[in-house]
């Protein structure tokens, strides 16, 4: 059987692994507000009204917290070689950015500790990416990125 070349590609996504879904995010949020303002209500009724003042001040605190992780929940890299084409997409807070890069001149530089990122180096262009995932896979997947890259099949 044949390989058809053009229809060749590879593709990698590295994120944060997740904990919570952003409907368990927002039922964990929920039920801390009822429970600090359900203790702050009862000693507003025992007329010691300045727990309301510290449970609200301490609830904006959580809500910019809630909100941060919110806007972040979908941050991700992820990169696509095709023939002639080295694609990489990054999300951060909503916002998307791609970089085309030519696959026959990008070098890539695996993480040397592990909190490095992955460098794609393609004159005069340097990416890092994979700063979201844990340092195995962004060694494991520089590795992989690195072979495909040498072996040529990629190439215009």
């Amino acid at each position: 059987m044949q390989r058809d070349l053009f229809m060749e590609r590879r593709e990698w996504l590295l994120q944060r692994n997740r904990a919570l879904s952003p409907r368990q995010l927002a039922l964990a949020y929920g039920a801390l507000c009822v429970l600090s303002f359900s203790v702050a209500t009862v000693f507003l009724l025992m007329g010691v009204w300045q727990i309301l003042f510290f449970t609200a001040l301490e609830m904006s605190a959580v809500t910019c917290a809630f909100v941060h992780t919110a806007r972040h929940a979908a941050d991700h890299d992820h990169i696509v070689l095709s023939r002639g084409c080295l694609l990489v997409e990054s999300r951060r807070a909503g916002v998307l950015r791609q970089t085309r890069l030519d696959p026959g001149r990008t070098r890539v530089a695996a993480p040397r500790t592990p909190r490095a990122p992955i460098i794609l180096s393609a004159h005069p262009l340097h990416l890092e990416v994979g700063a979201l995932a844990a340092a195995p896979q962004r060694v494991r997947i520089a590795l992989e990125l690195q072979a495909e890259l040498l072996g040529g099949l990629y190439a215009p």
